[in-house]
């Protein structure tokens, strides 16, 4: 593993405030044999030149300058240039572990994919760490167990937050396996979790470590959690039916029969439109056409797939999902009051 190189992908839009702290990080690492992939995604601020400026100090640092077209189109050109047997993605406003790479690549040995934990800061300041309880071996299906729970967390907006996900940044991918896999320009939001449910259909066991090697900060605004700010996005819900659809193939390619899994699936997606429906009525907007729209699709979504709430193991997620189909508008008006007072430091 001593000469082995690694392609690390960044895509930057408009983030000069946070770039250079990343970017130290990155040319500081242990591990010095990196080709570091750095896409301007149509900056108007100084992130461009950061990038060019950096270029011209290390040269193991290639930069691609494009016109604004999205983080799918930046990673998908990266990709097109790697060349490292393996691959790692960061965000451009979080940072590493100085022995990030290190760590990672001296633990994909003999595995398809390996997993560190991550600490995740806060707009304020407050680190908590995000790993799991021990080092463990997981196959796919363990993997996806693990994750679907953690997403199911985040959707129920429980503070224990996901330990693995399916996020790219704190995981490195053998590039041999990630071969044709390319991001979704039209889906804007969960386009890395795509990719990575397309990566483990096609692996076998995944090496997750517990130590935490990533920075992961909540910056509001930035590339990655943009979308956050859409309400008329629906780009969540098609996601997550994909990824659902994703799921499933891989099951039946395996010939697995994991009721757990196809239940998870099945309540992300319906609390995916739970989600949305929450951005509209933070603007009051519940009585549009788009998102009326999004409630009859829901409900024809719950009809299918109700059943699994029979066996979901948080009973809470069951009785929102009911009440969001047989009373949508009181949901609106209770997740309003109940933001209201939240807002407040009402508890």
């Amino acid at each position: 593993m001593d000469n082995v190189l690694v392609s690390l992908i960044i895509s930057a839009y408009n983030a000069d405030k946070y770039l250079k702290r990343c970017l130290e990080s990155v040319v500081n690492q242990t591990y010095k044999n990196l080709e570091i992939i750095l896409v301007d995604d149509g900056s108007v601020d100084d992130s461009g030149r950061i990038c060019d400026i950096y270029a011209a100090q290390d040269c193991r640092i290639h930069v691609i300058h494009q016109q604004n077209a999205g983080i799918s189109v930046a990673r998908n050109n990266a990709l097109a240039v790697a060349t490292g047997e393996y691959l790692g993605f960061t965000d451009a406003d979080d940072k590493l572990e100085a022995d990030y790479i290190e760590t990672l690549l001296r633990n994909i040995a003999g595995y398809d994919m390996v997993v560190c934990g991550f600490h995740s800061i806060d707009k304020d300041g407050n680190i908590v760490d995000r790993s799991l309880p021990k080092n463990c071996i997981m196959t796919t299906g363990e993997f996806l167990e693990v994750y679907l729970d953690d997403e199911i967390a985040v959707f129920q907006g429980l503070e224990i937050g996901p330990k693995i996900g399916g996020y790219l940044w704190n995981k490195l991918f053998r590039r041999q396996v990630w071969g044709d896999i390319k991001f979704i320009p039209q889906i804007r939001e969960m386009e890395d979790t795509l990719a990575v449910a397309r990566y483990l259909s096609k692996i076998n066991k995944i090496n997750c470590i517990i130590d935490c090697k990533y920075f992961y900060y909540q910056i509001i605004g930035s590339a990655t959690n943009q979308i956050e700010l859409n309400v008329h996005s629906g780009d969540m819900i098609v996601a997550r039916k994909m990824h659902r659809d994703l799921v499933r193939l891989f099951l039946q390619k395996r010939q697995v029969e994991n009721k757990i899994i196809i239940i998870q699936s099945d309540v992300i997606v319906l609390l995916a439109y739970v989600t949305v429906f929450k951005k509209y009525a933070r603007f009051r907007e519940e009585n549009s056409i788009d998102c009326q729209q999004y409630v009859q699709d829901f409900k024809k979504e719950f009809c299918v797939h109700y059943s699994c709430l029979r066996l979901c193991k948080n009973k809470y997620t069951s009785l929102k999902l009911w009440l969001c189909y047989l009373m949508p508008g009181a949901y609106f008006r209770m997740w309003r009051l109940k933001n209201f007072f939240s807002n407040r430091g009402v508890k």
